[in-house]
């Protein structure tokens, strides 16, 4: 990522983070992918294919391994397929509020130093102009000037009708003509199909949100899409326009939640456990270590490290 070089790195949390709690091998997977996301801005697509390959791991250790993390919420698998690390999430999302505050920090003193500028050069002329110019002969007083004529009826003068203000409720009750993307993002959050219009009323809320960071997007996308738990009190708005009205304290919330595990990942891992115990079944009815080979090898490919494991530790196989 272009201008982002590093990220911040604590070691006193890290040495007493849950991080801790698992092998090294997890860890440096951890590390990879967080790297790999924190480049691609934020978020890395899940394809255990690809990221085996660019990691130099065993799918099955690295699909093991990334379910341990979504589990333990260092990592957020989202329903379109991307992993992410809300840590990271928190630090993009730091990094460009500290960059338009200095960018609007910039711009106020530049404009103050224009108009000083301005200012300065002005008074100058005008001095100048002062000095090179005589002093202007007093006009001759004029009697009986005619008094201007009144606006009104019949003067001559056509007047602009006044633009009438929308109410809140018509506000409300009016659509806007299409959706951005942003809008129907937010909108997929609350059951809204791309199809259905914003009422002006939310549209005009949202651009005061504006602009919005990508990272804060995620974050409140997380916090309003994750399962709850169900010993967990349910905070989110309701309504698009509950969510706009009160976004501030909706970031600050999304920053502060931890997401339920995500089923994608957890599913997946059920389809292979169950694969793998049928495969099992077969593997004790082989007879010698060649049988067991064959059968191996014509399982699924993430399930050959586990198959061998699991045969040189029970039934004695031997390559």
């Amino acid at each position: 990522m272009d201008g982002l070089p590093y990220w911040k790195f604590f070691s006193d949390k890290w040495l007493a983070g849950n991080i801790q709690a698992h092998d090294m091998q997890t860890q440096g997977i951890f590390v990879n992918v967080c790297a790999r996301a924190w480049a691609d801005g934020g978020e890395l697509e899940y394809n255990i294919d690809r990221l085996a390959r660019v990691l130099h791991v065993d799918k099955q250790v690295l699909a093991d391994a990334l379910q341990v993390l979504v589990d333990d919420g260092m990592l957020v698998l989202s329903d379109a397929g991307t992993l992410s690390s809300k840590f990271i999430l928190l630090q993009l999302s730091e990094r460009s509020t500290l960059s338009k505050a200095r960018s609007k920090a910039g711009r106020k003193g530049g404009k103050a130093k224009q108009l000083n500028r301005r200012s300065n050069c002005q008074a100058s002329v005008k001095q100048n102009l002062a000095i090179l110019e005589p002093e202007p002969e007093p006009e001759p007083e004029v009697e009986n000037n005619p008094p201007s004529p009144q606006r009104g009826d019949g003067d001559g003068v056509e007047k602009k009708p006044k633009k009438k203000r929308l109410t809140v409720e018509e506000k409300k009750r009016m659509k806007v003509e299409s959706n951005s993307d942003l809008m129907n993002r937010i909108g997929k959050w609350f059951g809204r199909k791309p199809t259905t219009p914003w009422a002006i009323y939310e549209a005009e809320a949202l651009a005061q949100c504006l602009p919005v960071d990508g990272g804060d997007i995620r974050l409140l996308e997380i916090y309003y899409t994750s399962e709850r738990r169900d010993d967990e009190e349910d905070y989110r708005r309701k309504a698009v326009a509950q969510l706009l009205n009160n976004f501030s304290t909706e970031i600050d919330r999304a920053r502060s939640y931890k997401p339920k595990r995500t089923t994608p990942i957890a599913a997946a891992r059920a389809k292979s456990d169950s694969e793998f115990t049928r495969i099992v079944s077969d593997l004790k009815l082989c007879n010698g270590s060649a049988a067991i080979w064959d059968a191996i090898c014509n399982a699924p490919g993430e399930l050959t490290h586990r198959l061998a494991k699991y045969a040189a530790d029970n039934l004695g196989f031997k390559r």
